[in-house]
């Protein structure tokens, strides 16, 4: 028993380390695959790929997210010209210290300089058969602890009873947010069949999904263009 343990300990060490070696590269393989079909779907829908985010993207996405500059990266960004501004797509990472983590997956930022748009953010409720229990309660605390973060505090705005049975409403101003969403801007936002989280402020909004449903969505790229049309749609509403 020794001798065979003399003789194979060392492929038994080096075996696991091959392999670990050779998943980490399938892995980067397939993140780098995945990155070119995004980059050759936004090609195809006519946006440009952008090597670096612009700065004031950048800085905006910051200002909706309550984050600082510095410790978000945008990353896989395209770019569009629209009529009256520009719209984005592209992931958001959140750094702290050695670690990042992508927090945005495909997010879509309109940029219109005609928008005048109230600090908002619109956060989508459990199912109805899920909000009993404490799970549920743990949910929310979550969501008003994020938002708390980000400056905002949660508002009672009343729009109509499909609207208030969709979102969770945080802003600074529950007179503006009102007066904004209830001019049927937010009957129409609950009308949307994907429930988006919106944030908005000034001449800038951004849609997107949770990075878990974006990740479990087995049609993914089919996904992307309907949230660019839905973008489209709510530039519309909101103008």
């Amino acid at each position: 028993m020794e001798s065979l343990l003399s003789q194979f300990g060392p492929v038994v060490v080096i075996l696991p380390l091959v392999g670990f070696t050779l998943l980490a590269v399938g892995l980067v393989r397939a993140n780098a695959q995945r990155l070119r079909a995004q980059r050759e779907q936004m090609q195809r829908m006519g946006y440009t790929p952008l090597a670096n985010a612009p700065e004031e993207l950048t800085a905006r996405i910051a200002v909706l997210r309550g984050r600082s500059p510095k410790v978000i990266d945008l990353r896989n960004v395209s770019e569009r010209s629209l009529y009256d501004g520009h719209i984005y797509v592209f992931d958001v990472i959140d750094k702290k210290g050695n670690e990042k983590t992508t927090v945005g997956m495909r997010v879509v930022a309109v940029i219109a300089p005609a928008l005048r748009l109230p600090r908002l953010h619109l956060f989508p409720r459990l199912d109805a058969r899920h909000r009993r229990g404490w799970m549920a309660k743990a949910a929310e605390k979550l969501v008003r602890w994020a938002a708390t973060q980000a400056g905002l505090q949660p508002l009672e705005v009343a729009i109509s009873p499909a609207f208030d049975d969709r979102y969770w409403v945080f802003g600074n101003d529950a007179r503006a947010v009102r007066e904004f969403l209830g001019n049927g801007r937010g009957t129409r936002l609950a009308g949307l069949e994907v429930p988006y989280t919106i944030s908005t402020q000034g001449d800038t909004f951004t849609i997107e999904v949770t990075p878990i449903r974006a990740k479990r969505n087995t049609h993914a790229a089919l996904e992307v263009e309907r949230r660019i049309e839905d973008a489209k749609r709510v530039l519309s509403w909101f103008a």
